[in-house]
């Protein structure tokens, strides 16, 4: 899934989502999701992933922009 939300959405808010659609099934199992997002917000990323059933498999920062590759924690 790649997501590129604006960035004053709040990753809590972003990533919920993505809980919530692996909660109904609605993800493949092992399913990644790419997250774009400001470089600012790195911390709040990390916490919402860890919230919704995510880990952090790589992050790149490009200027003020980061990508993060997530992966289900099971994984």
């Amino acid at each position: 899934m790649f997501l590129d939300p604006p960035y004053a959405l709040e990753a809590a808010d972003v990533l919920g989502m993505v809980g919530r659609l692996a909660d109904a099934g609605a993800l493949a199992p092992g399913a990644l999701v790419v997250y774009e997002h400001g470089a600012a917000a790195c911390s709040q990323a990390d916490d919402a992933a860890a919230a919704c059933g995510f880990a952090l498999a790589s992050r790149k920062k490009y200027g003020d922009t980061v990508v993060d590759i997530l992966r289900p924690k099971e994984l």
